[in-house]
C-alpha cells in the first residue's frame, strides 16, 4: 500500500466515525439544506438529467430533490475497476442492493448514456477546497466523471467533514460545485 493509500484509509476512518457522531436530526436539517442549495444552482435550473444517489446510513440525504420534470439517473456499480452506468430512476422506483450495500435501479430499468447527463451530484465522505473529494476508496467517480463529458460535477457533503486540503492523486478527479449545508462553492477546475 502506498503512502497515499495510507493517508486516505485513516482520513476514511476518522471521516466515517465524525458522520456517524453527528445527530440523526443534524444531519437531517443539514441533508435539506443541501438540497435547497443545490435547487439554487444554475446548472440545476438548465438540468434535464440529473444523475444522483441514494444515500448509505449517515450519509447527506437527497431524495427530496428526485421528482418534478427532470429524469433522474442512479448509479450502477457493473464490476470493479470499471465505471460506473446509471440508470433511469423515478421515485418508487423498483431497487435492489448492490453488492455494497448501495439501492440501485433494477436491471429493468433503462440505461441512461453518460453525455446524456447534464449535471450529476457525487457522495463525498469529505470535499476540499479544490473540489478533491475523499470517496469509499473504489474509484468508480473518479472513472466516470472524465466520461461524463457535458455534466456538471456537484460535490454533496456535510460541512464538519470537509477539509482545507485532502490526500489526492493524479487520479483523483475535481468537483466543479461543493454544496454543504453552510456554503456552495464553484472551484475552478
Amino acid at each position: 500500500m502506498s503512502d497515499l493509500d495510507g493517508q486516505k484509509r485513516a482520513l476514511r476512518r476518522e471521516l466515517r466515525a465524525q458522520r456517524a457522531a453527528l445527530p440523526e436530526a443534524e444531519r437531517a436539517a443539514a441533508s435539506a439544506r443541501i438540497c435547497e442549495a443545490i435547487e439554487a444552482l444554475p446548472a440545476w435550473a438548465s438540468a434535464t438529467v440529473v444523475a444522483i444517489f441514494l444515500p448509505l446510513p449517515a450519509e447527506v440525504d437527497l431524495r427530496a430533490l428526485i421528482g418534478g420534470e427532470r429524469r433522474f439517473a442512479l448509479p450502477v456499480v457493473l464490476a470493479r475497476h470499471q465505471p460506473l452506468v446509471f440508470r433511469a430512476y423515478r421515485d418508487g422506483d423498483p431497487l435492489v442492493a448492490s453488492t455494497f450495500g448501495v439501492a440501485e435501479p433494477t436491471d429493468a430499468a433503462p440505461h441512461v448514456p453518460l453525455d446524456a447527463i447534464d449535471l450529476v451530484v457525487v457522495p463525498a465522505l469529505s470535499i476540499d477546497d479544490l473540489g478533491l473529494r475523499l470517496g469509499y476508496g473504489g474509484g468508480f467517480y473518479d472513472r466516470t466523471l472524465p466520461l461524463m463529458t457535458r455534466a456538471t460535477r456537484v460535490g454533496a457533503c456535510f460541512e464538519a467533514l470537509r477539509r482545507h486540503r485532502l490526500p489526492a492523486g493524479d487520479l483523483d478527479e475535481p468537483l466543479h460545485v461543493v454544496v454543504s449545508e453552510a456554503s456552495t462553492r464553484t472551484v475552478e477546475v
